[in-house]
């Protein structure tokens, strides 16, 4: 599974959209090891400013947003990934809102969904270390 995510990995932060965010790239791979060295003690705001960001010592996450902001464009920008690039992929790499732990997401090619049925169909979790975020029903979490 760990070279599944790596070669993922690999091909999100070599792709078009990631070309010229040398920061968000630094910021996925960051959150991707940490995930899977089993390490959620350095997803936290302030460690992650100073470990990814290169912020000094006094930084404050209330004063300075820059952990968030870059957060919400990763997942903006895996988002955008995902629809063009990565839409065929067999692994999807997510940052759900909320944290900073990547989730790996297999997509349910046996159950498609559509309006009338995504109401009954439930995501199959896979056991994890990390909290369970949320999951869209036509995905699989794993790690």
């Amino acid at each position: 599974m760990p070279e599944q995510v790596e070669a993922e990995l690999a091909r999100v932060c070599s792709s078009k959209h990631f070309l010229n965010a040398p920061q968000l790239v630094k910021f996925l791979k960051y959150s991707v090891s940490c995930t899977l060295n089993n390490e959620p003690d350095r997803l936290k705001e302030y460690t992650i400013g100073l470990e990814v960001m290169k912020r000094r010592g006094d930084f404050n996450p209330k004063e300075d947003t820059i952990v968030r902001t870059d957060a919400n464009r990763l997942r903006s920008k895996l988002d955008a990934y995902y629809q063009a690039e990565g839409r065929d992929a067999a692994l999807r790499i997510d940052m759900p809102k909320g944290g900073y732990s990547a989730v790996f997401v297999v997509p349910r090619d046996d159950h498609p969904i559509s309006p009338a049925s995504a109401p009954s169909k439930a995501p199959i979790p896979i056991p994890s270390m990390a909290p369970a975020p949320q999951v869209r029903p036509d995905r699989v979490l794993i790690l």
